[in-house]
């Protein structure tokens, strides 16, 4: 990992890789082994996205390794320079959570429409306490997800990638009065 490429994902990484043998408050060195044990079933949900994006790259189902690879470039932030840690408060509800996504996705357009490349970084909320304790972030304050933004790189296969979506009327009943 660049240092200076990754600045801003080394504490976070680093605490999660702590947290995973549940001291992330002391340092110490993490196998990469550990890493890709135990980030490969987080991705088990999108398996249909994630065959097109690996296909892109070229990385096979059966290619451990290189899928590995991948999924940890999500607490590289994908070597983005900034990231941002989106988070509402507990006594919120449900009603303030679609306005936080509403929000975030206002942003991410508003930052895509002046040039700029975002990844919104659902697998944080995973280690809410690690990404709590090394961002000093307060108790009381739920953490939603990661927003890793910069310049897209034209050269990443994925990056040219457009996921299929489902036709509207398979997700949404609509009803005659």
């Amino acid at each position: 990992m660049k240092i200076a490429q990754y600045g801003t994902a080394i504490v976070v990484l680093h605490a999660i890789a702590n947290g995973l043998h549940g001291l992330a408050h002391i340092e110490i060195p993490v196998a990469l082994s550990v890493l890709q044990s135990s980030f490969v079933g987080i991705v088990i949900f999108l398996i249909p996205i994630i065959v097109q994006v690996y296909g892109s790259m070229g990385i096979a189902r059966d290619d451990k390794a290189n899928r590995t690879q991948a999924v940890l470039r999500n607490y590289e932030f994908f070597g983005a320079p900034v990231v941002g840690i989106v988070c509402m408060h507990q006594d919120l509800g449900v009603a303030d959570a679609l306005s936080v996504g509403m929000y975030l996705q206002t942003l991410v357009l508003c930052l895509t429409a002046r040039g700029l490349g975002t990844c919104v970084e659902v697998s944080l909320a995973g280690y809410p306490e690690i990404i709590r304790n090394e961002l000093n972030i307060p108790p009381e304050l739920l953490i939603i997800c990661g927003l890793a933004v910069g310049y897209s790189d034209p050269d990443f296969p994925a990056n040219h990638l457009h996921i299929s979506r489902e036709f509207v009327e398979k997700n949404v009943t609509f009803l005659d009065h």
